[in-house]
């Protein structure tokens, strides 16, 4: 999946986190539906980013359903060179709803093929239960949706062996206004308050940690701030363009909650884009924060306004102000019937 984000890069967090930032730092999107633009399938996107390449491709049915898409990932670290080719095969029911998808990754650095099977079942048009197995290790996992009556989604349980946690919302004016994480213990381990639809702050329930997220008249984050045991130990600023793209531009499965699903959406929200942020650390022995990293972004999009190029350069620097690091990330695609 593609995206013009406009959530923050905490250089620090693990992948799993820059993950979950990206999907929930957007408003909410159900008001702008009808910018859907028209026959602008996603057909290849090329990303690149230090010795890693990724290629990936997609295909459809002759309902415009995406029924498979096959991803290359070429490291070429010496250390660890490896090729991986995952291919997945989605099978829908008769009223269109996705009920099968069949991943199969081979490797060059394993012995065995590795294969997943996702099994999605529904109930009045929504998803309620995902059950993905996978083989060598072989171990299964649960996904459990409840929704409240207006079809949000409000709880979404994943279970495994000797593993339980759950992600709950809660709603204000059809917003997501609170969102909190609970560990198999059943203690509340993460915090996401919103306002106006808008991640306002991340509350850590150890150490006096959090993370706060500042706007512009435009709803745009221009400040992200970290806070560790309630001292701020690093924020990134932003800038942007005043030029505005489609944020999203994957197949959206029918039935999925959006809430948790948006990076498939089958629409597009039109946003600014970031072309510029710089990160800030403290620094004890110089009594103050240091700039540790910048980064800028340029874009290209063809004459429908959809995303074809992004290029950005970044540079990470000591408390010195020395450059220990320098590089580039990109990404490429390409669209099926663009017209």
């Amino acid at each position: 999946m593609y995206k013009f984000s406009r959530c923050p890069i905490r250089l620090s967090s693990s992948l799993a986190y820059c993950s979950l930032l990206l999907l929930f730092c957007r408003k909410e999107v159900e008001v702008v539906v009808n910018k859907v633009i028209p026959n602008c399938q996603l057909k290849t996107l090329f990303t690149s980013f230090g010795n890693v390449k990724i290629y990936e491709s997609f295909y459809y049915d002759s309902l415009n359903r995406e029924k498979k898409n096959i991803t290359i990932t070429i490291d070429d670290n010496p250390r660890r060179a490896a090729k991986d080719t995952t291919v997945c095969d989605n099978l829908y029911n008769a009223d269109g709803y996705l009920v099968l998808q069949k991943c199969i990754t081979h490797s060059t650095i394993r012995t065995r093929s590795y294969v997943a099977v996702s099994e999605f079942q529904y109930s009045g048009g929504i998803l309620k239960k995902k059950a993905t197995s996978v083989e060598s290790p072989k171990f299964t996992h649960t996904y459990s949706y409840e929704y409240d009556n207006d079809g949000h989604l409000v709880r979404l349980l994943t279970t495994g062996q000797d593993y339980e946690s759950s992600r709950n919302f809660a709603y204000t004016n059809n917003k997501l206004s609170d969102y909190y994480t609970v560990s198999i213990a059943g203690e509340v381990d993460r915090q996401y308050i919103y306002k106006n639809g808008l991640p306002f702050e991340t509350v850590y329930t150890d150490l006096d940690n959090k993370d706060e997220f500042i706007y512009d008249n435009k709803d745009r984050l221009v400040r992200y701030n970290v806070f560790y045991k309630s001292k701020l130990t690093e924020y990134t600023e932003y800038s942007y363009l005043s030029v505005k793209y489609p944020s999203t531009i994957r197949y959206y499965p029918k039935g999925w909650p959006r809430e948790i699903y948006s990076e498939f959406a089958g629409f597009n929200v039109e946003q600014d884009v970031r072309n510029e942020l710089t990160q800030y650390k403290y620094n004890a022995q110089l009594g103050g924060y240091y700039r540790s990293y910048w980064q800028t972004s340029k874009y290209k999009t063809n004459d429908k306004n959809m995303p074809i190029e992004t290029v950005s350069n970044y540079l990470s620097f000591n408390s010195s102000g020395s450059v220990v690091q320098s590089g580039n990330d990109s990404h490429f695609i390409t669209y099926n019937d663009c017209k």
